[in-house]
């Protein structure tokens, strides 16, 4: 009986794909920045592959000035072409260490390339695996999974697992699984399960960071369409209050929601985060609320000094009489911030003003919300706030917080206007 010796060859022609000895070509594959070149052995992938097979036999490589032939693969990315070039060279695929993306991404390549083991392998993997494959993004993998023929015999097994886990991949991103789900017909029995989730428990909808309002265009587009299904008084109250600015709405005002907060809150020293916790000190909420989950505030911008320039007069004619603002300022050379919230306004000619609503504040890094710091109004409340027309920004009796505007510091003053829900 003749002895095998498997293991001798496949090191030997792993010990080929390793040092490139005598390669005959060069295969480019991936898109530009992310382009990276093969040197391989034309025998080789002939043998392993169909599509090689005949890409190498016909006229689709040309050869460089060194006389090797040159292939070009733009839609297959560099990681998974290595990962292929491994399993024709050395018959090794480590599904384990790749990300889900990178699995998916690797069977459509290998069905392109005709690589029928690897395709099979592959689908064996992700069959056994499609709990883990669906939990991290369940409508970026049905969508693949839908769209590509290759994954026809896995279309079932993960219809059939998304089906039984609806409910919990609802819970986390409700907004976009319903986008997804009413524009295919492969889920027309899920819509009505949906319909009766959202209205045991509407917060699923209106709490998510994906709900918010939308603008007139996206109105037209998305809303008016449908118009017949909104009563008349609704559609006629919507044009009032977009078309008149000063206008009030009849019906109920929903909370200012994430999407729709200004530009200011991507500022250079605010972020959406750092203005959601000043919005519980303002509503006397503590850092570790899990509460509140909206924005019951309208921001917009009234004064930087970058833009406006560092003087308290220009500081009065943009801030004073527009009601409540918070000011943040960053101390030069720092990452620190401190600020203050002034329920009230700033006109006024040395005065006091009275509340016990203000507060001053300090992050000596606002990225940590843990790092801040938090000054109330306590017995002095008729000294809350100072209003005059040669200081900036004043807090407390003794001036605790004050801005004198003119000296070289960071400073950006945001108005906080009346409240959208009450």
């Amino acid at each position: 009986m003749a002895s095998t010796y498997l293991s001798d060859v496949t090191d030997d022609i792993k010990q080929l794909y390793e040092t490139k000895e005598d390669y005959d070509a060069i295969i480019i594959a991936g898109n530009e920045p992310n382009v990276k070149e093969f040197q391989v052995h034309t025998l080789i992938l002939r043998i392993r592959s169909s599509y090689f097979r005949s890409a190498f036999s016909s006229n689709w490589a040309i050869r460089n000035n060194n006389g090797h032939l040159v292939l070009k693969k733009p839609n297959i990315s560099a990681l998974v072409f290595e990962i292929i070039l491994k399993y024709l060279y050395c018959g090794i695929v480590d599904f384990q260490s790749q990300n889900n993306e990178i699995i998916l991404e690797l069977l459509v390549a290998a069905d392109e390339l005709g690589i029928q083991r690897l395709i099979n392998s592959v689908k064996e993997f992700l069959s056994k695996n499609c709990g883990k494959f669906l939990q991290p993004d369940p409508i970026k993998m049905l969508d693949t999974v839908i769209c590509h023929n290759v994954f026809d015999n896995l279309k079932n097994v993960y219809l059939k697992t998304f089906n039984e886990n609806y409910r919990d991949f609802l819970q986390k991103d409700p907004i976009k699984l319903l986008h997804f789900i009413i524009r295919r017909e492969e889920f027309s029995e899920l819509i009505k399960l949906s319909l009766e989730i959202i209205c045991e428990n509407p917060k699923l909808i209106f709490n998510s960071n994906e709900f918010h309002q939308i603008i007139g265009e996206e109105f037209m587009c998305e809303v008016w369409p449908s118009r017949h299904l909104l009563p008349d008084s609704l559609i006629e109250d919507i044009f009032r209050c977009y078309l008149v600015s000063s206008a009030v709405p009849k019906y109920h005002a929903f909370p200012v929601r994430w999407g729709n907060i200004n530009i200011i809150l991507d500022s250079v020293l605010v972020n959406k985060k750092f203005i959601f916790l000043l919005t519980k000190w303002i509503d006397n909420k503590a850092i570790d609320d899990t509460n509140q989950k909206e924005f019951r505030y309208k921001f917009n911008l009234l004064f930087r000094s970058s833009i406006h320039g560092l003087t308290s007069q220009i500081f009065h004619q943009k801030c004073d009489n527009k009601g409540a603002t918070i000011v943040i300022a960053k101390i030069s050379n720092s990452n620190m911030l401190v600020g203050g919230y002034n329920p009230l306004d700033w006109n006024g000619n040395g005065i006091y003003k009275e509340t016990t609503d203000s507060f001053i504040f300090s992050f000596s890094d606002p990225n940590n919300p843990q790092s801040a710091k938090l000054g109330r109004v306590n017995n002095y409340r008729k000294y809350a706030v100072y209003c005059y027309i040669r200081h900036g920004p004043t807090f407390g009796s003794s001036h605790d917080f004050m801005l004198q505007i003119t000296v070289t510091i960071g400073i950006a003053v945001l108005v906080q206007l009346p409240p959208t829900l009450t």
